[in-house]
């Protein structure tokens, strides 16, 4: 065995043993680790950084504290310039089958602005939800600001692009806002695992450039069963710059929009291993 070879190391963590925790509803999904394991690699190595496994309770609401405040506005006449804000709407957090969600929308709708002239119907055959109201003389045209910075990931639940939407001529006398795309009321479709390492082979295309990620964990489980993750092949391996240490380790787990995730307490836990490459001796293609 050369001199040279520095065997892998392989960290066993439990997020309930973070030496430091994110602030609540985030004390589970955002986390720091002081390892403490002098993984100081020379200036012609590099640390690379792979999750072997984790096992994660799917506690998270589909309707949670991401996607549950709708930024609301409202015109007390039938000039879409004269829509003003009123006061935001916000859903009960849990998890909804699609049409007890259409009914728990109206109910948000209408408990926020006092009256009762909002509906909402999930169509099963579309897979969208029509959101209505009377047109009444206390208001006639209203918008949803679903853009991610004002109601978070609420577009997706609700089936539209994330951006301002307005209402359109529904029957009768109704102003209307229809689903533009097929809703997902069943929640997010993966978790991600995210390091603030100076990594330099992790693209995302959410911003057009070098990434957090060290993991996508696709969710194919149910709400409040335990989704495994455990790799066989293609392990993806976060590699650090040349000679860069790695003393402590900073985990959030997100959504594919970089939002924290709120476990409702539920604690989780994953396995990171730690190799030392000697960069001189491997052999990369120029991109």
């Amino acid at each position: 065995m050369p001199k040279s070879y520095k065997p892998p190391r392989i960290f066993h963590l439990r997020s309930q043993d973070a030496t430091i925790k994110g602030t609540a509803p985030y004390t589970q999904s955002e986390l720091y680790f002081n390892i403490d394991q002098n993984l100081t690699p020379d200036s012609n190595e590099a640390l690379v950084v792979s999750v072997n496994t984790a096992e994660i309770p799917l506690s998270f609401y589909p309707v949670g504290v991401n996607n549950k405040t709708l930024v609301f506005l409202e015109s007390t006449d039938d000039d879409i310039a004269n829509v003003a804000p009123k006061n935001n709407v916000v859903l009960t957090e849990g998890n909804y089958t699609a049409t007890n969600l259409a009914t728990e929308i109206a109910r948000a709708l209408n408990a926020s602005n006092g009256d009762n002239d909002y509906s909402c119907v999930f169509d099963n055959s579309t897979t969208k939800f029509r959101i209505s109201k009377l047109n009444t003389a206390s208001a006639k045209e209203f918008q949803l600001n679903l853009a991610i910075g004002s109601s978070g990931t609420a577009y997706k639940l609700l089936g539209h692009p994330a951006s301002l939407i307005s209402s359109t001529n529904g029957t009768g006398n109704a102003r209307q806002i229809v689903s533009s795309v097929v809703a997902n009321v069943s929640g997010d479709n993966a978790l991600y695992i995210r390091s603030p390492l100076s990594n330099i082979n992790s693209f995302e295309s959410k911003h057009g450039g070098t990434s957090d990620i060290l993991a996508k964990i696709p969710i194919t489980n149910q709400y409040n069963e335990i989704q495994h993750y455990s790799p066989v092949a293609n392990m993806f391996k976060s590699q650090l710059a040349n000679g860069q240490p790695l003393n402590d380790l900073t985990i959030r787990l997100t959504n594919s929009d970089n939002l924290k995730i709120d476990m409702n307490g539920m604690d989780w836990e994953f396995s990171v291993v730690v190799e030392t490459i000697n960069v001189e001796e491997m052999r990369y293609k120029e991109y």
